[in-house]
């Protein structure tokens, strides 16, 4: 697993993005409207990086939804070149899946770690290429 970037919630994607952009100078993706399920939200990424922002504002009653939760950390995602294999070991670990996107027919999964309350997420990475199309973002894998 390669750390990849972290993933916030917020209520306001374009004030979020703002704010960040004043204090810290970061330039952003074009906004991206996606649908997961009957799931929707609007996500950014930074441009620069590794690691990368990934800003979401999600739909009412999505995992992503800020109204409900509050702005916050959401989760902290990794390329993974076996989904499975290091979604078994973090299972093994203590963390369960939250959230498996192969019910949706995709390749990433989403772990709680119960003790420090994180949420990591892994991607695998033959998606790799078809985000940078679709955010427009030369996302780097360190190492390789």
């Amino acid at each position: 697993m390669i750390f990849f970037h972290s993933g916030h919630i917020v209520t306001d994607i374009e004030q979020s993005c703002a704010e960040l952009t004043a204090a810290l100078g970061v330039r952003w993706s074009p906004i991206q409207d996606r649908e997961l399920g009957e799931w929707r939200s609007r996500i950014a990424f930074s441009v620069d990086g590794p690691p990368y922002l990934e800003i979401i504002q999600g739909s009412p009653g999505s995992p992503w939804d800020a109204e409900a939760f509050g702005d916050q950390l959401h989760h902290i995602g990794y390329w993974s070149d076996d989904v499975a294999a290091d979604g078994a070991r973090l299972i093994a670990a203590g963390m369960p899946v939250i959230l498996d996107g192969a019910a949706w027919g995709r390749s990433t999964t989403i772990h709680m770690a119960p003790h420090s309350g994180t949420r990591l997420e892994l991607l695998d990475v033959v998606h790799h290429p078809a985000m940078c199309e679709a955010y427009g973002v030369d996302f780097i894998i360190p190492g390789a």
